[in-house]
C-alpha cells in the first residue's frame, strides 16, 4: 500500500511541475510582456482549472504588473474563477422525461447532493 501512495504522491508532483512549466511556457512565448495578462490568465485556468491567489501573485510578478490590476482583470471578465467550480447535472421536468424516470434520477441527485451539504435547486 506504502507504494501506491508513493507512485500517487509522485504522479501529483509531476503533474503540479508539468503544469509550472506549461504556464511558464506560455509567459515566455509572450515574452513576458504584460500586454498578454488575458492569454496569460486564461492559460493558468485552462491547467489548473480556477485562479488561486497564490497563483494571481505568481503571474503578477513574473509579468512585472500590480496584483490589483492581476486581479482586477480577474474578476472583470466572467470566465475567470477564482474558487473551483462545481458540477452540474441538467434534470428535465418535461412529460417525456418525467415517463422515463427523471424524478427518480432527481430525488437522487438531491439527496446526494444534501448528504454532502450541497441542497439541489431547480431551475425553470
Amino acid at each position: 500500500m506504502l507504494a501506491t501512495e508513493n507512485t500517487q504522491t509522485a504522479k501529483t508532483v509531476s503533474q503540479r511541475d508539468n503544469r509550472e512549466k506549461m504556464l511558464e511556457r506560455a509567459m515566455s512565448r509572450h515574452h513576458y510582456s504584460g500586454d498578454a495578462l488575458i492569454e496569460v490568465l486564461h492559460t493558468a485556468q485552462e491547467l489548473y482549472g480556477f485562479l488561486t491567489p497564490e497563483l494571481l501573485k505568481s503571474i503578477a510578478r513574473k509579468l512585472r504588473l500590480p496584483p490589483s490590476r492581476v486581479l482586477g482583470v480577474t474578476t472583470f471578465y466572467h470566465f475567470f474563477s477564482l474558487a473551483p467550480r462545481g458540477a452540474f447535472l441538467h434534470c428535465m421536468h418535461r412529460t417525456a422525461c418525467y415517463v422515463k424516470g427523471a424524478l427518480g434520477c432527481w430525488t437522487g441527485w438531491s439527496a446526494a447532493a444534501a448528504s454532502r451539504g450541497r441542497p439541489a435547486r431547480t431551475a425553470r
